[in-house]
């Protein structure tokens, strides 16, 4: 290899890992928005950015830019990312997470236990603002989204993103749930 070649190849590694300074950043600021993101997590930033109805145009073609190069990252660093988020998730330590849990996997009956020890725990939120409510409806679990309903959840809480229920049910995809949640009074 030419002196050349290496310096083009160096100069390549450099730009690959500064223009991926999502990926980068997601995986070392705690405080950083989609800190929940298991995989892919400065992808789903820049698409999240991009999606936003507050992005400026600076920031939009910082993220075309950084966008294939972060893909790129996340994609290498998938098997660092799934051995360090599976080997140290904490199990649910409290009530506020069990239900969070219940309703991402569609555990009916947990759910009507734990509303029937503590009621409020339909109200509760996790540190993304998101109530069970928003994991059911982004889960597509159609039953605990009625129970939650019949149990007074708030149909249009805001989690940190701006989403209400509805708004993640419709991102996903999941009409069925969106037109419970409709009937309800739910908006986005």
């Amino acid at each position: 290899m030419t002196k050349r070649s290496l310096l083009i190849c160096l100069g390549l590694v450099v730009l690959f890992l500064q223009t991926g300074c999502f990926s980068i950043s997601e995986r070392t600021d705690p405080g950083w928005l989609s800190k929940d993101v298991n995989y892919y997590r400065g992808t789903h930033f820049d698409y999240w950015i991009l999606n936003s109805e507050g992005a400026t145009t600076v920031g939009t073609v910082v993220c075309l830019i950084d966008l294939p190069f972060s893909f790129a990252l996340d994609t290498i660093l998938v098997p660092f990312d799934f051995t360090r988020d599976e080997l140290n998730r904490p199990a649910p330590e409290c009530a506020t997470d069990t239900i969070k849990y219940a309703a991402m996997s569609g555990d009916l009956e947990k759910i009507k236990t734990l509303v029937k020890d503590k009621p409020d725990l339909v109200f509760s939120k996790d540190e993304q603002q998101n109530t069970p409510l928003h994991w059911a409806a982004l889960d597509n679990k159609k039953d605990v989204v009625v129970f939650l309903l019949a149990n007074n959840a708030e149909i249009n809480a805001k989690n940190v993103a701006g989403w209400a229920p509805l708004h993640m049910a419709l991102h996903n995809g999941h009409n069925e749930v969106a037109n419970i949640l409709r009937q309800h009074g739910g908006h986005e």
